[in-house]
This record gives structure tokens, sequence and C-alpha cells, in this order.
């Protein structure tokens, strides 16, 4: 995600347009015009704009089953089951909601997500939800946002490991199934 924001900074601080109209001296221009250099809010807006057009679940769609890949994933309808992104990001939209387990880089929740979340980055944005366990290296929650559950902030390098083992163990314990008797 930074590389593409430090390439979208880049090309804003470097485009350079034509002057859009003629020298009001008369003597016609050659200068061009440098466009003024984009805020970090904007930056931000197109970075999330761009991301909206990566493959997606548009809002009218319901997913049942298991969704799985390496790519960026944009949620906007109904996914349940587990969501598994292991190099990817996933965003669930403002109308998305997933009640499953996810796994992806990146979670960025304006929706809904029922279930245990293990991402190197999380973060909730205002209106968006979350109920279940989170293991990650960084979380944010802003403010208007709401979390239930429990967040285990890990160290990438000394703890990844243990942190899936764990997210694993909580997996395999809501699937087994016990016999009476």
């Amino acid at each position: 995600m930074s590389k593409i924001y430090n390439d979208l900074r880049s090309a804003e601080e470097s485009r350079i347009l034509p002057a859009a109209s003629p020298d009001p001296s008369g003597f016609g221009s050659d200068k061009q015009v440098v466009s003024p250099k984009l805020t970090d809010l904007t930056l931000e807006t197109q970075l999330e704009s761009s991301l909206a057009s990566a493959p997606g679940v548009g809002p009218r769609l319901r997913i049942k089953g298991q969704v799985s890949g390496n790519e960026d994933l944009q949620v906007d309808g109904f996914v349940e089951g587990p969501v598994h992104l292991r190099e990817g990001r996933l965003t669930v939209g403002v109308s998305g909601k997933i009640a499953g387990d996810v796994v992806a880089h990146e979670v960025v929740v304006y929706g809904c997500i029922q279930g245990n979340v293990q991402a190197e980055r999380f973060e909730i944005k205002p209106k968006g939800s979350v109920v279940g366990e989170v293991l990650t290296g960084r979380a944010v929650i802003d403010e208007g946002a709401y979390f239930k559950g429990t967040i285990e902030i890990v160290n990438r390098a000394i703890n990844l490991v243990a942190a899936v083992q764990k997210m694993s163990q909580m997996l395999v314990g809501k699937t087994q199934v016990r016999r009476a008797g």
C-alpha cells in the first residue's frame, strides 16, 4: 500500500501542465505551470478510490463459502465463510458484511465483520464494526467505530508463527464436533 501511496504522491508532485491561457502581456509564453501538491487527505482519498477498483463482491451479491487468493478484495456485499488473502488487502465497504474468519495482509473495515481477524495491519473506520478476536501487528480504531472482542498486538518477526498457531487453534476449536456420552 505504501508503494501505491508513494507513487501517487511523486506523480502529483512532478506533474507539469501546459499553461491554461495565453500570457496576458500578449507576447505569448512557453512557460509551464506546475500543479499544486495534493494534500495528504486528497492522496488518501485517491488511494482508497484506486483500491475500490480492486476485484470485489458487489452490494447485491451474497457469497456463501470460502474465499481465498493473493490479491486485494473489496467487499460491498455479504460473505458468509472464511476469507483468506495471504498477500492482499481486504476492504469491507460501508455496505459490506463478512460473517466468518479473516486472514489477510491488511484489513480495513468501513462495514461489518463478525469473526476473528488476523492481519499485519488492521483498521476500523468510523461507523465500521468488528466483533471477534484480532491478531495483528498494528491496529487503528477510528473514533465512531465499534469493536467488541480482544486485540492481541504481535511482533511480526518473533510472534507471527505463534499467532498463526493460536488462530488455527481458535478455528479448529470452532469446528470440532463433540460426541455425547
